[in-house]
């Protein structure tokens, strides 16, 4: 074959492809080229290179270890194709755009694109498709059509990297689907102005570290294995949306040292149907309706939420806000070390819970602090801890603290209610600074839930001298009116 040849200073004019690399031609160079047909790197051709250079039509890879830098390509179609077995390759700070369809398709295996640019206006910007061990870093990658996404891997494409790299798209950001295994994003910036930000669906192993995500909602995991998420910022922009969905029979999710953000009326993490073990550890939350969201899960599901923040500043049209609410758990699960807030953001009238079990079983707490801030003056009550149809529920060596409330709601620390039989609280700190002695309730436990009901070594303070408790439908007040009551 061809090798070792210079092509310079010229320009081609050809209707399909201006320059041809055939016949195991190596080593060969084009540069400061402009030309109106495409590019084409045969099967047997590889070690050529395409630089300085302008190229108003597509670029087909067969061969392998073939380079295009510092080159300007634009197509009304596809415009970089690296069809399966082309590998090795690179593009290198260049900027490709296609028009009506993909900037790039990587059909390939382990080729690198580096401080690229890439845009479609109006299909996918890149797509990997079957080729595994690509990577692509330091690039832009950018969709403007709203249905389309930025970076999609799919189709048994594994290994694959996406790294400190920027994706703006008006659509999904990046899409990960299909049987794509063991892909990772990392040091990246995904934003999607009118969509979902990163959406796993299908596959295993994802790993997304230490990025960026910004979109209506951030991260979203269905029918997934193994996925983690770690050292992030995610930011739900949708009003109900949550930060972080995940669900729809996925397996196995981490979730570490990440800051989570949620709309006024959205959640931070939520989290239905999974089964495995759900680990939510080191990470700050902020939300409208809920900070953390864990619905019911699959038989022997583990979930584990430890060292973790979490606020919610609800506003006036919720029905409720709850900072931590486990709705149907009857898998059980672990809180620990962990501090939580709830407020009311403006005005309104939503009940407001720190703590709220509704049909669960099995829920132990520890170690932990809820928090009501002195912001409560227009909710429609507050109950710091809500335990309702929540069997062998376990509070132990926690704090629970509200601020100063003169509104006329009724307000309880903690409520046992709805048949929470087993209920076990031990040890724990409970701290009323609520003004109104008439609505306030230090405890409550109703007649449905007093069996196996267990309360020792509690410290109880009222700053209104009343310390006001019910058992059943005796109200009494006074710790010591409580113990004869309740025996």
């Amino acid at each position: 074959g061809v090798a070792r040849n210079l092509v310079t200073l010229s320009s081609v004019n050809a209707a399909l492809y201006g320059v041809e690399f055939l016949n195991a031609a190596s080593s060969n160079t084009v540069s400061i080229v402009y030309s109106t047909g495409g590019v084409h790197f045969d099967a047997a051709a590889t070690y050529n290179t395409v630089s300085f250079s302008t190229v108003a039509s597509s670029v087909l890879f067969q061969g392998d270890r073939n380079t295009l830098t510092d080159s300007r390509f634009l197509d009304e179609g596809s415009v970089i194709v690296f069809i399966a077995g082309a590998n090795f390759n690179s593009v290198v700070r260049s900027t490709i755009v296609s028009v009506n369809s993909y900037a790039m398709n990587i059909g390939g295996s382990s080729n690198t694109v580096t401080d690229a640019y890439l845009r479609s206006d109006s299909g996918e910007a890149a797509i990997i498709n079957a080729g595994s061990y690509n990577a692509i870093s330091f690039s832009t990658i950018s969709a403007n059509s709203a249905g389309q996404r930025g970076l999609q891997i799919y189709g048994g494409a594994n290994y694959n990297r996406l790294t400190a790299s920027v994706v703006r798209n008006q659509g999904t950001g990046v899409e990960i689907v299909t049987g794509a295994n063991f892909n990772t994003i990392a040091q990246s910036t995904v934003v999607s102005r009118g969509g979902d930000a990163i959406i796993i669906n299908g596959v295993s192993s994802t790993t997304v570290v230490d990025s960026y995500v910004q979109g209506s909602t951030g991260v979203l995991v269905t029918n997934s294995t193994g996925t983690v998420v770690g050292g992030m910022i995610i930011i739900a922009t949708g009003t109900g949306s949550s930060a972080l969905w995940a669900g729809d029979g996925s397996v196995n999710l981490t979730v570490t040292s990440a800051t989570i953000t949620a709309g006024f009326y959205g959640y931070g993490i939520r989290s239905e149907n999974m089964g495995g073990l759900i680990r939510f550890t080191s990470n700050t939350i902020s939300a409208g309706a809920a900070g953390v969201f864990i619905g019911t899960q699959a038989a022997n599901t583990q979930v584990w939420i430890g060292s973790m923040t979490v606020e919610v500043a609800g506003r006036g049209a919720l029905g409720e806000v709850s900072a931590m609410r486990f709705d149907g758990l009857r898998t059980g699960a672990t809180v620990y070390n962990s501090f939580v807030i709830a407020r009311i953001g403006v005005s309104g009238t939503p009940t407001v819970y720190a703590l709220r079990l509704l049909s669960t079983n099995g829920i132990l707490i520890k170690h932990s602090r809820f928090s009501m801030p002195d912001t409560l003056a227009a909710a429609n009550g507050s109950v710091m801890a809500s335990f309702s149809n929540a069997v062998k529920t376990e509070l132990i060596n926690n704090d629970l603290y509200s601020e100063r409330y003169s509104g006329t709601a009724l307000n309880r620390l903690l409520e046992v209610v709805n048949v929470s039989t087993g209920v076990k609280v031990t040890n724990n700190i409970f701290f009323s600074m609520w003004q109104t002695a008439g609505s306030s309730l230090t405890l409550v436990v109703d007649a449905g839930s007093q069996s196996g009901f267990d309360s020792d070594y509690n410290d109880w303070f009222s700053s209104n001298t009343i310390l006001s408790m019910m058992w059943g439908t005796t109200l009494t007040q006074g710790l010591a009116n409580w113990q004869a009551t309740s025996g």
